[in-house]
């Protein structure tokens, strides 16, 4: 999915300015990503990727202001049975108490974004040469036809 942890927060930054430029109320996006189920202490300070017990896994999420909350799905990927046939997806239980988290939570802003962080955001935007369609540029009077 990402070359980089570089290349990963170029993504994270994109999405949340899109966010507040547009004022966004909801948002979902589906990633692929690793998960150790009930690491050891030890395991916590290494990271999943690195890990010999990760499980390959798909996450959906929805986050919504409107309802303040994110609502999280996890799969995991099962590529091959004993006989080597690609099997699909399975649910993933979290352990009580914990909760799905990563760099793709919250993305939202809290409440309505003021005007003056909405044309911050969207100057950003133009300056790393993201094209605001006319249409959709909230400074602009919608059009009459």
């Amino acid at each position: 999915m990402w070359t980089s942890d570089d290349e990963k927060e170029r993504v994270l930054a994109l999405a949340r300015l899109l966010c507040l430029a547009f004022d966004v109320v909801a948002v979902g996006w589906m990633g692929e990503a690793w998960l150790v189920d009930h690491p050891s202490p030890a395991e916590m300070a290494v990271r999943a990727s690195a890990s010999p017990r990760r499980k390959d896994c798909l996450i959906v999420s929805l986050e919504s202001r409107a309802y303040s909350r994110t609502r999280v799905a996890i799969r995991e990927i099962v590529r091959k049975d004993g006989a080597g046939k690609p099997l699909g997806l399975r649910p993933v239980e979290l352990p009580d108490g914990v909760k799905a988290a990563g760099s793709f939570a919250c993305l939202l802003p809290d409440g309505e974004v003021p005007a003056d962080v909405r044309d911050a955001a969207l100057a950003a935007l133009e300056k790393s040469g993201f094209p605001i369609p006319e249409e959709a540029d909230p400074r602009k009077p919608p059009s009459r036809h």
